[in-house]
């Protein structure tokens, strides 16, 4: 377990959401000094060390987003994966073919070229839907999974289903519609389908 600063990390998507962000915003920031600590060396990101040695955040895009959010400088970092020894192309090729990478964008279209992921996790835009996915998550419409970008498969497709932007229409009316979908029988190949 190592530290480094959270605007070292790249981010290995375009998106996250914002909901999500926010709630662990307020999560951490009623935390003192010591819970914090504890909290974060118990939530270590693992990144794929790069070429060049840039470090990419393969999970936990959301909580160092809302580190950067509290001002918080430092995160506990693990290596998961050195493949620093590798080509640019060679490396990118190993991250697509991994899951280690998600590049579609906040509206759901893509994939884009690695070339535009943002800098650090502060260029990631907000994807209602996936913020939404989150949320239906939190009230057991689907299980957690360790298959990679699973909160994607689920925003994109609620996108489909539910037309109104629950960042404008609010969420209250689009959870209530998202939870009905995530039972039915065209959700049952995403990761998680609880039926």
């Amino acid at each position: 377990m190592e530290k480094t600063k959270v605007l070292n990390l790249r981010p290995t998507q375009f998106a996250l959401g914002s909901v999500e962000v926010a709630f662990k915003v307020e999560k951490l920031g009623k935390f003192e000094r010591d819970e914090l600590k504890e909290y974060l060396s118990k939530h270590i990101v693992p990144v794929v060390l790069a070429p060049e040695d840039h470090l990419y955040l393969i999970d936990h895009h959301h909580l160092a987003r809302a580190l950067w959010e509290l001002k918080i400088d430092e995160i506990y970092f693990e290596v998961f994966e050195d493949l620093s020894h590798l080509s640019v192309s060679k490396f990118w090729d190993l991250m697509v073919k991994n899951d280690w990478v998600y590049l579609k964008d906040q509206f759901g279209l893509g994939p884009h070229s690695f070339e535009f992921l943002p800098w650090d996790v502060r260029g990631m835009a907000d994807d209602p839907f996936r913020g939404l996915s989150w949320m239906v998550r939190e009230k057991k419409g689907y299980e957690k999974t360790k298959i990679p970008f699973s909160e994607f498969a689920w925003a994109n497709f609620f996108r489909s289903k539910i037309v109104k932007n629950p960042a404008l229409f609010g969420y209250e009316e689009a959870l209530e519609l998202a939870l009905n979908w995530c039972s039915s029988q065209e959700a049952k190949s995403l990761p998680g389908f609880k039926g």
